[in-house]
């Protein structure tokens, strides 16, 4: 009797065993065989007749080495009229391979369509694209891509297109602030200034409209390195005694 009972319990035991590896292999079962059938459901592809599947072309990696158009505006920025008419334009073709970069200024009086609104265009040189494009006050109704500095630069951009065929990719502009800060940061540029001159109308920060808000500024002939400040100076003089002296 006590053999008897000691099998029955051993007996149960091993069926309570078998009972769990069983379930486990069933459970291993059916989510394999789940998986496998959703593999395949990802795999099928529904045509219609007359139709030919095709594989994505893969997206293709931009070459490094391609030739690349940045469009360079400068402008002089503040809160006097025309502060963001970029008067220097200059479109920079890059040749990586060649390591060599052709800069091509843009005359800023070229007239052009600039669209003010979704539905109408208007001439204008072409130096007032940018300042169209930062003006959502006055030009409200512009395509939103030529809204804001990004939206500015877009206009900027279609306009070079326009005057020379090439759209550039990118864009960088850059302001009288920005420009010393950059100069300063190097500590100041070595400049040749072989001639004198003077400008007895050079406009006083903040007074720039006011008809006595100039002052009188001489530069002497001198080789130094100058500051982003004084070259500030230099750049904006346009009453000098003598015509092209700057140049």
């Amino acid at each position: 009797m006590i053999i008897f009972i000691y099998n029955y319990r051993v007996m149960r035991k091993k069926a309570g065993l078998i009972i769990k590896i069983l379930f486990f292999c069933g459970l291993f079962l059916i989510s394999g065989t789940i998986a496998y059938f959703l593999r395949i459901y990802k795999n099928i592809v529904v045509t219609t007749p007359g139709t030919k599947q095709t594989t994505p072309a893969p997206t293709p990696t931009p070459d490094p080495l391609r030739i690349r158009n940045i469009l360079l505006l400068g402008y002089a920025g503040g809160d006097h009229d025309g502060a963001a008419l970029t008067d220097t334009i200059i479109l920079a073709r890059i040749y990586p391979k060649d390591k060599k970069i052709v800069l091509l200024s843009i005359p800023r009086d070229i007239w052009v369509p600039v669209p003010i609104s979704k539905e109408s265009t208007q001439h204008f040189k072409i130096n007032h694209a940018f300042a169209i494009g930062i003006d959502d006050k006055k030009y409200p109704d512009k395509d939103d891509k030529y809204k804001g500095l990004y939206g500015a630069g877009t206009l900027s951009k279609e306009m070079i297109s326009i005057v020379t065929g090439i759209m550039p990719e990118n864009f960088a502009a850059i302001n009288f602030s920005g420009f010393t800060s950059i100069v300063d940061s190097f500590g100041g540029i070595e400049v040749n200034i072989p001639f004198s001159f003077e400008d007895k109308y050079y406009p006083i920060k903040g007074l720039e409209n006011d008809i006595c808000g100039k002052s009188e500024e001489e530069l002497e002939s001198l080789h130094a390195t100058m500051s982003g400040q004084l070259l500030e100076k230099e750049f904006t003089c346009r009453y000098e005694t003598l015509n092209f002296q700057k140049g």
